[in-house]
């Protein structure tokens, strides 16, 4: 059986644990859960949560994101960004349905377009 025929069963996610930074960026087809620093961009097919303690210096792109630490950069989404209350967002977001919940804070732009898929 090749590598490439070999699909992951269950709910398989990656996660970034708190205490881990990672420099440089990241391409996955998997959901993932940051709850630690990135610096550098995240290029997804899946879900994206950003949690609490998470940190992104970059660029997103992602079919879901789920922001609840902070992000500085431009996101885009495929579907939908959330901005739940403890969120921390500076920078540009496209996106076909966005939520933001009372006291997420958010600087920048928002563009809703048609991109959902």
């Amino acid at each position: 059986m090749s590598k490439s025929s070999i699909k992951p069963e269950g709910n398989n996610h990656n996660i970034i644990a708190f205490g881990t930074k990672i420099e440089g960026n990241i391409t996955l087809d998997l959901d993932i859960r940051i709850e630690g620093e990135i610096n550098g961009n995240i290029y997804g097919s899946g879900k994206v949560i950003i949690g609490k303690t998470g940190v992104i210096n970059g660029d997103t792109s992602c079919q879901n994101i789920d922001i609840l630490g902070k992000v500085t950069g431009n996101i885009t989404a495929s579907d939908t960004i959330s901005l739940k209350e403890t969120a921390v967002v500076n920078g540009n977001l496209t996106t076909a349905v966005i939520s933001i919940e009372p006291n997420a804070q958010f600087i920048g732009n928002c563009q809703t377009t048609t991109i959902r898929e």
